[in-house]
């Protein structure tokens, strides 16, 4: 999930929450990684900047790397969990939603700020 915030009348990705199901220990300690591997064939690893918790949180910035997550879907990524050094990949069922997730809001948050799409809010 892709949190947002604004900064100077423009909507910008603040954190990108990632929760880690599936391993030995739900427990997750600041410093943990998550390594991406894009389609083009670039690389980056995200650090996450989150204290210890033993609900599979993760938090990572993605402060200045926009433009690569923005322009490459995902072909696989790795994420170790520091605190056991157990690390678990998504590649074979990196399915179409997951690969194109962050360049699909990134490129619809430029459209928002460059007036190309509005936002509604939905009342009942």
């Amino acid at each position: 999930m892709l949190f947002l915030d604004e900064k100077k009348g423009k909507i910008i990705p603040s954190t990108f929450y990632v929760r880690v199901l599936g391993l030995s220990s739900a427990c997750v300690d600041e410093g943990s990684t998550l390594d991406i591997i894009f389609e083009n064939g670039e690389k980056t690893q995200l650090v996450n900047w989150k204290d210890f918790d033993c609900e599979g949180k993760n938090y990572f910035n993605l402060k200045g790397k926009e433009d690569l997550f923005k322009n490459n879907r995902l072909k696989a990524i790795k994420y170790t969990n520091k605190r056991n050094y157990e690390s678990m990949v998504v590649k074979t069922n990196m399915d179409e939603n997951g690969s194109s997730y962050l360049v699909n809001t990134l490129l619809e948050l430029d459209k928002i700020n460059n007036g190309e799409m509005n936002l509604n809010i939905c009342a009942e």
